[in-house]
């Protein structure tokens, strides 16, 4: 893989590159999330709001827990 310096700025392979570094950075501040025992929050291909507990399992919220969010 070619370094950032080397790329063309705003290039396809220059985009690809920062594509993938965000989604890497946003999958390890995730990890570290759970990894503190904290739940993940996140909308489903349906968009509804779900859940993923420490311990892996996801959920959908139910609408009461919505509505006590957005309080």
């Amino acid at each position: 893989m070619a370094e950032p310096q080397d790329l063309e700025y705003a290039g396809p392979d220059w985009s690809e590159q920062l594509r993938c570094a965000i989604r890497e950075a946003i999958a390890e501040a995730v990890a570290e999330h759970q990894r503190k025992g904290n739940p993940v929050y996140f909308a489903d291909d349906a968009g509804c709001l779900c859940v993923m507990m420490p311990n892996g399992h996801e959920r959908r919220l139910t609408d009461d827990e919505i509505e006590a969010f957005t309080r």
